[in-house]
């Protein structure tokens, strides 16, 4: 799995987006990992400029993280509900992330490679893995800009256990 996160020094970086759990990696967990990338991401900004970034290697966990994944599926009549929810997470000082826009499967030729990403506010590109139905996102499709939006959405929750049930109920209030 490629996680996103923010460069401490050359060789570890912390972990900003939130790994699936069978990942074994937690949100907010710092890394050690190779100096030489070993792939690239390349996201569009709202502006049309592109962004490249690396891809390294896991070497190990530096520092780990108390704060546990949750699952959570719900219904967001809109992007902006979803948007909602990824507020308050990170209001209260946690995060919460739509998987069902963010993950995708890829072969290892091409994890290995440069590939687009929607990471942040990037444009749509085009996913050669992507063989989902229009508005029908699953493990191999997502939507981005201007296509088909489908409410079920199964999303990332990094917050203690002792926050989540508040998180969700401000959320659906």
């Amino acid at each position: 799995e490629v996680v996103w996160g923010r460069r401490l020094d050359p060789a570890r970086m912390v972990i900003r987006n939130i790994p699936l759990p069978s990942s074994g990696r937690r949100w907010g967990e710092v890394v050690l990992h190779d100096g030489v990338p070993n792939g690239e991401r390349t996201i569009v900004g709202p502006e049309g400029h592109t962004t490249v970034h690396p891809v390294f290697d896991e070497i190990e966990l530096w520092a780990p993280s108390s704060v546990p994944t949750w699952v959570v599926l719900l219904e967001a009549a809109e992007e902006s509900d979803r948007d909602a929810l990824e507020r308050l997470a990170a209001e209260a000082g946690y995060a919460a992330e739509d998987w069902s826009s963010s993950v995708r499967l890829l072969c290892r030729a091409c994890s290995e490679s440069r590939m687009p990403s929607e990471q942040g506010d990037g444009l749509a590109q085009h996913d050669p893995h992507d063989h989902s139905l229009p508005g029908r996102p699953g493990p191999l499709g997502h939507t981005g800009a201007g296509m088909l939006w489908s409410p079920e959405r199964e999303c990332g929750l990094a917050a203690p256990a002792s926050l989540v049930r508040g998180l969700l109920d401000s959320w659906v209030a």
